[in-house]
């Protein structure tokens, strides 16, 4: 089972069904080497709280 698989283990059999409209799954959309590439990327981002005209959101952004 992979890291991605793992994340999804305890997901209800019909999930699919769950997604909202338009969406759709992919299997293997990609692959490990690109997943720990981009991991690697995001890891690098220099992530800063949400200024929102000087009040400060609970998620962390980056903006150039």
């Amino acid at each position: 089972m992979t890291r991605q698989e793992r994340l999804f283990s305890d997901a209800p059999a019909d999930f699919l069904s769950l997604l909202p409209k338009g969406f759709r799954y992919e299997s293997k959309f990609i692959d490990s080497q690109m997943e720990d590439w981009l991991v690697q990327a995001l890891q690098g981002l220099e992530l800063k709280p949400f200024d929102f005209y000087g009040y400060l959101g609970n998620q962390r952004v980056v903006s150039s």
